[in-house]
């Protein structure tokens, strides 16, 4: 085995204190809220990003929104020691995804949050498009069809398969399969 030539001195390895200190950091650089209480909801610690993102917490304790059905969550973190309680909080007009972890070596309860406003927004306005997109393909009483279409190698179309359609479609479907209909249907390159 080849010697090794590194010229940088020699580290001493990191004692408990060493591990301590940097272990204690992580929650202090950590961008969101990091919050521990005790189990009558006392504030034991809340980090920088805490204080930011929700100045009046510790002057509200549990009775800030953040905190909102405080004494449920410690009732179930109790009884369910396996895993941490997971929900989203609104926070005036922000919104927060929690995770509270009981510890029982400390008898306390230790919260993770993360700010999901943009997040929620964003899917909120995609649930609002998309219940406008349908009501508009359910109403309009001209055909409206959502079809795939299949290529061959040559990048021709073959074939099309519905994947939707809007009511009148439907009806002229049902009047077809009772015989009292006749559909012809046409394909191009542009369908």
């Amino acid at each position: 085995m080849p010697e090794k030539n590194d010229d940088r001195p020699s580290q001493p390895r990191p004692g408990p204190d060493d591990v301590i200190v940097r272990s204690s950091s992580f929650p202090e650089l950590d961008p969101y809220p990091v919050i521990e209480l005790d189990l009558e909801g006392n504030l034991q610690y809340v980090n920088p990003a805490t204080e930011t993102l929700l100045p009046d917490i510790e002057e509200e304790g549990i009775n800030h929104p953040f905190f909102s059905d405080w004494h449920r969550i410690v009732k179930d973190l109790r009884e369910n020691r396996n895993g941490p309680i997971v929900r989203e909080v609104r926070v005036g007009d922000n919104w927060f995804h929690q995770q509270f972890y009981f510890i029982p070596e400390l008898n306390r309860v230790r919260t993770y949050a993360v700010e999901i406003s943009e997040m929620k927004r964003a899917y909120d306005a995609l649930k609002e498009s998309e219940a406008k997109y349908r009501s508009l393909f359910e109403y309009t009483p001209g055909v409206v069809t959502l079809r795939q279409l299949l290529f061959d190698g040559n990048g021709e179309i073959i074939d099309q398969v519905l994947i939707d359609a809007n009511p009148p479609v439907k009806v002229i479907i049902i009047y077809a399969l009772a015989g009292t209909y006749t559909v012809t249907a046409t394909m191009s390159g542009n369908a």
